[in-house]
């Protein structure tokens, strides 16, 4: 359905604090247990991290967009964050984004796909990535 591109995300109030990427530093970092993460996007935003991390960490990468919306920086899926960033609860404060290696797929078995129910989920899920693809671009 789509590749997976990371980038920070916050409320427009956090947002504003930052201004070069190095910022991102002294904030309070809102993590998840992916292997690509902060350490990662810094360096390829040309930040050194320096191995001193606050905020908070989460084993679900929906839990860390819900938590952007409190104070703090989360490192996002921007394929998901769409409907957050789409309706500004959250904003994404540099338009530097990583390639998290990975991308987001329906799979399904041949026989299941005659049933119209099924068809008309795949239709819902191409209509969805169509859309936050418009929304990238």
């Amino acid at each position: 359905m789509a590749r997976d591109f990371l980038s920070p995300v916050a409320t427009k109030d956090q947002a504003g604090t930052l201004r070069p990427p190095a910022d991102l530093l002294a904030s309070s970092l809102i993590h998840d247990e992916h292997p690509t993460g902060w350490a990662a996007w810094l360096r390829s935003a040309g930040v050194e991290p320096n191995g001193t991390w606050r905020g908070s960490n989460f084993s679900d990468c929906d839990l860390v967009l819900a938590a952007a919306e409190w104070p703090g920086v989360a490192l996002g899926s921007l394929f998901l964050a769409t409907p957050s960033l789409t309706l500004g609860l959250l904003v994404q404060p540099y338009d530097h984004v990583l390639d998290a290696g990975r991308g987001w797929y329906a799979i399904s078995t041949q026989d299941r796909l005659r049933d119209v129910d099924v068809l008309r989920t795949w239709d819902w899920l191409r209509r969805q990535a169509t859309s936050a693809s418009l929304a990238d671009s």
